[in-house]
């Protein structure tokens, strides 16, 4: 087993924990933006395909003490870079460094690479290439003071990209966030989906995919790991054949509406493309005059914030409004919300059951989730009471 580490966004960490081992990561230990686990190679493979929370996986491979660049470049020499570079294939370097010994990091990760080239030239007499843009190793370089961590990429491209958007397609919320904010809500397919300001459709095509057992990356056909020396390509297929067994159809249905005519259009292509049949309807319109539901409903919204509206005014308004629609007709159903305008968020006018702190992009949000209780609030507590 070897020991990894899996980068996630801020406030998920608990989360990608609880992911990782339903999905068979040991020894797993929560870490600022990831996780750190133990693994076995099949394991590995299966994170990379199924997990939602995961933005890229790295594995150690060495780490030792640098009193400067110069002895970063004699220490890493030593290291055995044929076990993970091709002296025929090409590697890039990613590096971040604090600390007064390391203050630029692009020197520290030009002495790197000139100590693995030199390693290849003493050993092979010739080097392997830089490709920045498409490497068959991607490396990282972590320096903190004096420690110095070299790590390689796995995965690649980021997991956010799942594959089921059209090329060019605008996506407005990351689909690792989306699938964080439906973990933490509790989506389990129990109720049928609500979406009222759905865009895109990051959220609704994650919770569909999740309702029905597809893996994340069930499109995706490479990761850097297949560059690696020890990659199995039968244990691979093995695993692919496994996850598609699982899938099912979802019991649910599933609805989604916005006002963005060329938003549900792209969603609407993206639908094309599901490897599984869903009960779902999405429309061009307006969250207030959607007909209220006959049973309870799972809602979840990522509503305009004050960057995307002019006026404090109107944005308080509307979320004044969507308070209002709820408790009117939605009374029995689960709503979240993410927004970065916590005074906005105040005006829905009712009392949240949870409070979570998230970062869209640069953002700031909470996350928040109400039960909208039939009746009177008190009334409905004091029932759970007795």
């Amino acid at each position: 087993m070897e020991t990894y580490f899996a980068k996630t966004l801020a406030g998920l960490e608990e989360a990608l924990e609880s992911e990782l081992k339903s999905l068979g990561a040991e020894e797993v230990q929560v870490e600022v933006r990831g996780v750190s686990f133990k693994a076995d190679l099949k394991t590995m493979y299966r994170i990379h395909l199924c997990s939602r929370l995961c933005i890229r996986v790295l594995q150690d491979l060495t780490s030792f003490f640098a009193k400067d660049p110069d002895d970063l470049y004699k220490k890493a020499i030593r290291y055995n870079w044929k076990k993970v570079i091709d002296v025929d294939g090409t590697f890039a370097i990613g590096a971040v460094s604090t600390g007064e010994h390391f203050p630029h990091s692009k020197y520290a990760s030009l002495k790197l690479k000139d100590s693995i080239a030199d390693h290849f030239r003493m050993k092979k007499g010739r080097r392997p290439d830089i490709d920045v843009k498409n490497p068959d190793v991607q490396l990282h370089l972590h320096i903190r003071d004096q420690q110095v961590t070299i790590a390689i990429d796995l995965t690649g491209e980021s997991l956010h990209h799942r594959g089921y958007r059209p090329k060019n397609a605008r996506a407005p919320l990351n689909e690792i966030l989306a699938a964080g904010m439906l973990t933490l809500a509790g989506w389990n397919s129990e109720h049928d989906f609500l979406d009222p300001m759905c865009g895109s459709g990051t959220l609704l095509l994650e919770a569909m995919h999740m309702s029905a057992n597809v893996p994340s990356q069930w499109k995706r056909d490479h990761f850097a790991f297949m560059n690696s020396m020890d990659f199995s390509e039968d244990l691979w297929m093995e695993l692919r054949k496994e996850t598609e067994a699982q899938f099912i159809r979802p019991k649910v249905k599933f609805q989604a509406s916005d006002l963005d005519f060329a938003a549900v259009l792209q969603l609407k292509s993206s639908l094309k493309e599901l490897p599984f049949e869903v009960d779902v309807e999405v429309k061009t319109g307006n969250f207030f005059e959607l007909t209220p539901p006959e049973k309870p409903m799972f809602i979840i919204m990522n509503p305009p914030y004050g960057e995307r509206i002019q006026t404090d005014g109107e944005i308080e308004e509307l979320y004044i409004e969507i308070g209002n629609e709820l408790k009117k007709n939605y009374s029995g159903s689960t709503a979240w919300m993410i927004s970065s305008d916590l005074q906005a968020l105040k005006r829905v006018g009712l009392k949240p059951a949870k409070r979570i702190p998230l970062k869209n992009g640069q953002l700031d949000c909470r996350f928040v989730g109400f039960n909208l209780f039939r009746g009177k609030r008190k009334d409905q507590l004091q029932k759970q009471e007795d």
